[in-house]
């Protein structure tokens, strides 16, 4: 949480908000002091839908990264990366961002045979047809199911690095 505070730059309506907005954060700023993340969280929610202040946007994804909660976390960094006013904390968003992929989470590469029209789905949900366009999953194991007519049903769990490209081949014949 040391994010600098940014002035308003827009109308009076919107200061008002913003002033507003800041006053609902102010509690949010304390619990996350003492770690009471989830609460915090939930005042920073508050008045980010009154007016997204940057401090706020950053605060956010930093409690989503405290509880483990690393997809919306990283939704909130690259939030701030796009739009905080200050270079040096679009900056710092950017990485931590650009870490927390790293460290979480990797791509799952499948290649079939045949190579056309197998039936993909990751951990029970439709996820496409080959040819399969890689997709960033959460580290872990999760399961792969492939069907296609005229083919035995192939399921097998596998597991995915966080910061690599995980490939995996399945041979349906």
């Amino acid at each position: 949480l040391t994010m600098l505070p940014t002035p308003s730059l827009a109308g009076p309506a919107a200061a008002e908000n913003a002033d507003l907005a800041a006053d609902v954060a102010k509690p949010g700023t304390r619990l996350f002091g003492v770690k009471k993340y989830k609460d915090a969280l939930d005042i920073f929610l508050k008045s980010h839908e009154i007016h997204p202040l940057p401090e706020v946007v950053w605060n956010i994804a930093r409690c989503y990264e405290e509880i483990g909660q690393y997809e919306e976390a990283i939704v909130y960094f690259e939030e701030s990366a796009a739009t905080d006013p200050e270079p040096a904390n679009r900056e710092e968003a950017r990485k931590r961002a650009e870490g927390l992929k790293l460290a979480h989470f990797g791509m799952l590469a499948i290649t079939t045979v045949p190579s056309e029209g197998v039936a993909v789905a990751i951990d029970g949900t439709p996820a496409g047809f080959s040819p399969f366009q890689p997709r960033t999953l959460a580290k872990g194991v999760h399961r792969v199911e492939l069907t296609r007519d005229g083919y035995a049903r192939v399921e097998q769990a596998v597991e995915i690095v966080p910061g690599m490209q995980n490939r995996f081949s399945f041979d349906m014949e």
